[in-house]
């Protein structure tokens, strides 16, 4: 902005009538460039009906534009528990049919059935088309074109039941706050829902969207979970009036800057007594101080040795998840 205006007084100095004459009058005696009205709309120099209309056409486009809602999912697992689980609208299937794995597998036969059954239109395509498809990703001779899947918003009273039910253990959530990874994002979506987790929610503006590529590495499981988000803290906030821990996860390092009266436990001496919220923090900045705040005990894995590890002192955020829940959900 400041490289234009200059650029604008530049021409000012040339022009001795560029600020004191309307641009419609400079326009008609042909004494400014074109290139420099552009710029001096840009900036909001101009007042001129011109100027009123474009904004109006602009705020118009804005409005009736589409942003598309369709992509492209690859792989057999996630496409196979796409169609099984139905949350998705399907435009397309693409197979290789040359391909010598593809009549070899069952989860093709499968595919192809649903795909009768409702109707989804089908086309043989080459591997070259597929590669192309799916951003020359590794699509296993199948690449569907399908509708959005989006993180669902978490109604409390709506949601307030879990998708798993047992009475003889206690509820657990696993809350995320700014996973931005994809591939750590489909991890640990796997990883939830084998193993058991209630519901699973991420944070609203800083987290990774539900994309293909996250798909494929949840292999299919993002298909059949949902995935709610919400305001973390205020969730925090309403669900430690109900009685439930929030446990934070911290490196074996951490020390509290701020709650200096949580405690730190081991993942693996750690007992679910009540129902608890998991959190687990962005991959390079961990849980912010405001959600490290409202935690009511810390969580660490012990590291086998006891040296200094340097760079190596922490794992990634979907393997932690992993040795965490097996730990929670194997003591509980």
């Amino acid at each position: 902005m400041l490289a234009t205006r200059a650029e604008l007084r530049k021409i000012g100095v040339h022009c001795g009538r560029f600020f004191h004459t309307s641009f419609k009058i400079c326009t008609k005696r042909n004494l400014v460039p074109e290139r420099f009205l552009n710029l001096a709309e840009i900036t909001g120099l101009a007042n001129t009906p011109k100027r009123k209309l474009e904004k109006k056409h602009r705020r118009t486009r804005l409005e009736t534009s589409k942003i598309s809602k369709k992509e492209y999912i690859y792989g057999i697992s996630p496409c196979l528990t796409a169609l099984e689980a139905n949350r998705r609208k399907f435009y397309t299937i693409y197979f290789n049919d040359e391909a010598l794995n593809t009549k070899s597998r069952p989860q093709f036969k499968r595919m192809k059935d649903l795909s009768t059954e409702r109707n989804i239109p089908t086309k043989l395509v080459s591997r070259k088309r597929l590669d192309d498809l799916s951003g020359n990703r590794p699509h296993q001779n199948i690449v569907m074109k399908v509708g959005n899947l989006s993180l669902v918003p978490l109604n409390y009273e709506r949601h307030s039941t879990s998708v798993y039910t047992d009475k003889n253990r206690p509820e657990l959530w696993l809350i995320l706050q700014g996973i931005q990874d994809p591939m750590n994002m489909g991890a640990i979506i796997r990883t939830a829902l084998f193993l058991g987790v209630n519901k699973v929610v991420s944070s609203e503006c800083d987290s990774c969207a539900l994309t293909p590529a996250v798909s494929k590495a949840s292999a299919g499981a993002m298909e059949t979970l949902p995935v709610y988000t919400t305001n973390i803290k205020e969730l925090l906030k309403r669900k430690r009036e109900e009685g439930y821990d929030i446990l934070g996860t911290v490196g074996q390092h951490f020390i509290p800057q701020e709650n200096t009266s949580c405690t730190i436990v081991l993942s693996n001496e750690m007992e679910l007594e009540k129902p608890s919220l998991l959190l687990l923090g962005n991959e390079g900045k961990g849980l912010s101080t405001e959600i490290q705040n409202l935690c009511t005990k810390f969580l660490t894995i012990p590291a086998k040795r006891n040296n200094n590890l340097g760079e190596l002192d922490s794992l990634n955020v979907s393997v932690a998840t992993g040795i965490i829940l097996h730990s929670l959900l194997l003591n509980r």
